[in-house]
């Protein structure tokens, strides 16, 4: 049996080797597909035709100073891509639930298989668990993520830019704010990981079945703690790579001559 990890897709004993073709500014067309092999020994192939259409590692500008688009984490993404869409989207069905969940926390494993650090790592499931929770667990999730953002925005403006600010002597609102203030917006995220990142709803509807279903619970409330704290950090230095991008993205409006791009727009970029 090949040990956990990347394989060629041909050549089960050899390391994967994927082929890609770029179809327009953001994304690629897969020409040689691979296998993953799961610490449990299963196999998971990925042709060709699986991924017609992918943009690597879906990670926003402002962001990519911490990731980028590529790197070791791209077999893991691109594994994601295919599982995520391998199925038919229905919130409904027991299956649709199970598919998702298992394709998210696959793809944590195979990033810690290939060795991306632990931080890039679980920033990055914790990311795909953000969208996962806002564009397919329906409208209870979306809202319960909504009010985890606002508290994540409240939590970083008085922990990562308000406590900074009063130490060199500017004292933002709220003025003379009390020590217990900061103290309650730096452990929010322990409770508001549980209640808006475990998915409640799904597990009311679609429980998995005993065993699994303690360290389910206990892996989104860890996603959430991971985003939660790494917000404070992520959050500051991703507005301020959102000012800055905005002198490149001037110089492009006015330098632009109306040039055609050398690639036709892709059929059947989805998800």
């Amino acid at each position: 049996m090949a040990r956990p990890g990347f394989h060629d897709i041909d050549a089960p004993r050899d390391r994967a080797v994927v082929g890609l073709e770029q179809v327009d500014d953001e994304h690629f067309r897969l020409l040689k597909g691979f296998t993953y092999v799961a610490r449990s020994g299963v196999p998971h192939h990925v042709f060709s035709w699986h991924l017609t259409c992918t943009d690597l590692t879906s990670i926003p500008r402002p962001f990519r100073w911490f990731e980028g688009r590529h790197g070791r984490h791209t077999l893991p993404a691109l594994l994601h891509d295919h599982q995520v869409a391998a199925g038919v989207d229905d919130p409904t069905s027991h299956s649709y639930w199970v598919r998702r969940a298992s394709a998210d926390d696959r793809f944590r494993e195979s990033m810690d298989v290939v060795g991306v650090p632990a931080i890039r790592r679980d920033l990055m499931w914790a990311s795909v668990q953000f969208l996962s929770r806002v564009r397919h667990h329906g409208r209870a999730a979306r809202w319960a993520m909504a009010s985890w953002s606002a508290l994540a925005l409240i939590g970083t403006y008085l922990v990562a830019v308000r406590v900074p600010l009063s130490w060199l002597g500017v004292d933002w609102w709220p003025v003379n704010a009390p020590a217990w203030l900061v103290w309650a917006a730096v452990l929010a995220p322990i409770p508001a990981a549980l209640a808006c990142w475990v998915p409640w709803t799904m597990l009311r509807d679609h429980a998995p079945t005993a065993p699994g279903l303690t360290g389910f619970i206990l892996r989104r409330w860890w996603c959430g703690l991971v985003m939660g704290f790494g917000i404070l950090v992520l959050l500051p230095v991703g507005a301020l790579n959102a000012l800055a991008a905005i002198g490149p993205a001037l110089a492009d409006a006015l330098s632009r001559d109306g040039g055609q791009s050398p690639w036709d727009p892709p059929a059947g970029c989805g998800d």
